[in-house]
């Protein structure tokens, strides 16, 4: 029997939450049914920082969005100054009404 899989993005601010974010981490890695995507795995990155993140979102099944009181990293070069965080959620919500 083949189980299916979900895609669970992780998006939150790291360090106001780091506690909370190690819990859901072990409790989602530990799950058969979710296949977690956080940036603790997606190693160094450059200039691409952005369009992976972006990339990933779109790909994934589900976002869990770990909301406290920082707004986190603003990429520079940006039109509208959004923090990652933001920008996660926006294009969940993208993903979801294209899709």
């Amino acid at each position: 029997m083949s189980i299916h899989r979900l895609d669970v993005f992780l998006s939150s601010t790291g360090k106001d939450l780091e506690h909370h974010r190690a819990a859901i981490i072990k409790h989602l890695a530990g799950a058969d049914a979710f296949h977690l995507v956080a940036s603790e795995s997606f190693g160094a990155r450059g200039r691409g920082t952005v369009e992976a993140c972006r990339a990933r979102v779109a790909a994934s099944h589900v976002l869990v969005g770990l909301i406290g009181h920082y707004r986190g990293w603003e990429p520079d070069g940006e039109a509208d100054p959004r923090s990652i965080t933001e920008m996660e959620y926006d294009w969940a919500g993208e993903a979801t009404s294209n899709g």
